[in-house]
């Protein structure tokens, strides 16, 4: 099968613009999914299976690889292992300091996912013998498998389907699954532990294999919202959406803190990692969903 893939495989690059009709890509995207998802992986998903489509009914991905065979998106950090709350949420609290004050209840949305993560801790099968780390991993890797990859394989599929595009992830196959989740924590990193490429296992798999080069590649963990015009663009959308009197968002929004990220290019305090343009993208999206699906709020 190596061989096959070593002598079929080809490159072809495809130029994408996140800021080009940024509107109508991220109303597809709502259209796909019936929720607002995450502004530019989704909008660029959309672009590329629209280009891949035009030659191709299916396509096979590589997806989800690191994050099945150990990444999780950075949440092993061992300083995060032991957290009593959903390990990607650095802070719970932060973006809801965009919704005016008189309006939140923070302390009772935070209770609400706590309760969600305690009960999800108590789903998580355990064995006899697991130590600590290891029974920490189990419990973080069940979780981000629970929500973070089921919400992945969700948007991966719909938006495919958008573009009548058949996605096919074979790394997200159950038996990949259920094989590496049992694997020893050390057999996962090995000694040279690292939090952000920690693809350790798939690596040793692949070096007798492939060019020596390649199992040591170093990816781009930019954000793709990085990009000249993004921002602008996506500034320009929200600024415009947020004057209509019937924005359904603008009424309950503490203007000064979203002046804070449109003009500052700040983030809420957790989020100073994402860029604030993927910040105004969500807004905007949020608030064409809202008003689209005829949501009303009683407040």
């Amino acid at each position: 099968m190596m061989r096959l893939f070593r002598n079929c495989v080809c490159q072809i690059n495809i130029f994408l613009s996140l800021s080009q009709n940024a509107d109508g890509n991220m109303r597809k995207v709502l259209s796909a999914l019936d929720y607002p998802g995450i502004p530019d992986t989704d909008s660029l998903a959309l672009v590329f299976y629209a280009e891949v489509e035009k030659k191709h009914t299916a396509a096979i991905s590589g997806g989800f690889f690191d994050d099945i065979l150990g990444e999780s998106g950075g949440i092993f950090e061992k300083s995060g292992m032991l957290k009593s709350f959903f390990p990607w949420i650095k802070d719970p609290y932060s973006r809801i300091e965009l919704v005016k004050s008189e309006l939140s209840e923070v302390c009772d949305g935070f209770n609400w996912l706590a309760d969600r993560f305690s009960d999800s801790k108590k789903e998580c099968r355990m064995l006899e013998e697991d130590g600590i780390q290891m029974k920490e991993a189990r419990i973080n890797t069940y979780i981000y498998l629970k929500y973070i990859i089921a919400d992945r394989l969700k948007r991966t599929e719909c938006i495919g389907r958008q573009n009548s595009l058949d996605i096919r992830l074979p790394f997200a196959d159950h038996r990949l699954v259920e094989y590496v989740y049992n694997l020893p924590w050390e057999y996962k990193y090995g000694e040279s532990y690292n939090p952000i490429y920690p693809e350790e296992l798939l690596k040793r798999i692949i070096k007798r294999i492939l060019p020596e080069q390649t199992p040591n590649y170093s990816t781009s963990h930019s954000s793709n919202l990085v990009r000249p015009g993004c921002e602008s663009a996506f500034r320009n959308l929200l600024l415009e959406r947020l004057s209509d009197k019937e924005s359904a968002l603008a009424g309950i929004l503490d203007m000064k803190k979203v002046s804070d990220v449109l003009y500052q290019n700040e983030a809420p305090r957790s989020d100073r990692l994402v860029p604030a343009a993927r910040i105004m993208a969500w807004l905007y999206m949020t608030d064409i969903w809202m008003d689209e699906y005829k949501i009303i709020l009683s407040i």
